[in-house]
C-alpha cells in the first residue's frame, strides 16, 4: 500500500506540549542557519539511542507503531523535525533524501520510509504521487493528530491553495516529520539535537500517558470525480504540471486518487 494512515497518535494531553517544543526546534534552526544550497538542518534519533526529551521520546514512540511487528533488519535510526508554515503556503514538491550528500556529491539516497504527523488542523494537503507521470496518488489533508507513512523516494508536497483560503498570521500548519533510515545522513544536515538546549525534559508522567494511548485506524477514500473536478499546478524543477482533484474535498480526510488522464506539462 501507499500510503498508511492512523490517528490518535500522540495523547491528547501532550499534543499542546508538543507543539510548542516543535516551535522550541525552529528556533534551533534558525540559530544553525541557512546550509549549502539554501536547506536547513534535521535531527537525528538512533534506534537504540534513550530519549532525553518529550519530543524525542514521541519521535521514538512513533516509530513503533510504524513498524508494529518489528523493525526492518537494515534499520539503524530517525531522521526527524518540524514545519511550521502559513495558512495557504506551498511546500515545494521534493523527494526525501540524504540532504548533505547530495549537496555535496549529487548522491541521492532515499529514506526507507517518510512520515507527516500533523499538530494543527491548518494548511493545505501533503500530495503524494505514486508514479511518475503524476496522475496517481494521495491527498492528505491536515487534522490534528493523524499520521501518515509513505515510501521514503515518493515526490511530495504541499498545495497551499487546497489549504485555507485566506492567510493568518496567528493560525500556522505544524507537522512534526520523521524519516527512517538504513544508515545515518550526513552532517552538517543532520545532526543530533544539541544538548545545550531548552527542550522540555522527558517525565514519566509523559511517558504514562503516551504508552496508554492507542492509535485508531483512519481510513483511506478513493476519490470521487463523478461530481467534477478542478485542475491545479504545482511545480517540479521549474517545469509546470497539471493535476486534477474532484470538487468535493473534504478538510480533514485522506484521499488516494487517479484522474485517468496524462499530465500536461508545458
Amino acid at each position: 500500500m501507499g500510503v498508511i494512515a492512523f490517528e490518535n497518535t500522540i495523547h491528547p494531553d501532550l499534543l499542546e506540549q508538543v507543539k510548542e517544543e516543535c516551535k522550541k526546534t525552529q528556533d534551533v534552526n534558525n540559530e544553525i542557519g541557512v546550509l549549502k544550497d539554501s536547506k536547513y538542518t534535521t535531527f537525528w534519533l538512533d534506534k537504540d539511542s534513550e530519549p532525553t526529551s518529550l519530543i524525542e521520546y514521541i519521535v521514538k514512540n512513533i516509530s513503533y507503531k510504524d513498524f508494529p511487528d518489528g523493525f526492518p533488519d537494515n534499520y539503524v535510526g530517525m531522521e526527524w523535525w518540524s514545519q511550521i508554515r502559513d495558512t495557504n503556503e506551498n511546500i515545494t514538491f521534493h523527494y526525501d533524501k540524504d540532504e548533505g550528500l547530495c549537496s555535496e556529491k549529487h548522491i541521492y539516497n532515499y529514506p526507507l520510509k517518510s512520515t507527516v504527523t500533523y499538530l494543527t488542523d491548518i494548511g493545505g494537503p501533503t500530495t503524494i504521487f505514486s508514479d511518475e507521470i503524476y496522475n496517481k496518488g494521495y491527498l492528505s489533508f491536515p487534522k490534528v493528530n493523524k499520521h501518515i507513512k509513505f515510501k521514503g523516494d515518493a515526490l511530495h508536497g504541499v498545495m497551499g491553495p487546497l489549504g485555507e483560503k485566506k492567510p493568518s498570521k496567528k493560525n500556522k500548519r505544524i507537522t512534526l516529520l520523521i524519516n527512517y533510515w538504513n544508515y545515518k545522513p550526513a552532517e552538517p544536515n543532520c545532526i543530533v539535537f544539541p544538548k545545550d538546549n531548552n527542550l522540555l525534559p522527558l517525565e514519566q508522567k509523559h511517558i504514562d500517558l503516551q504508552e496508554n494511548n492507542e492509535k485508531t485506524h483512519s481510513k483511506i477514500i478513493k476519490m470521487n470525480y463523478k461530481n467534477g473536478s478542478k485542475e491545479y499546478k504545482f511545480f517540479r524543477t521549474n517545469t509546470p504540471h497539471i493535476v486534477s482533484f474532484s470538487k468535493n474535498l473534504k478538510k480533514g480526510y485522506t484521499y488516494s486518487f487517479n484522474f485517468k488522464k496524462n499530465c500536461i506539462a508545458f
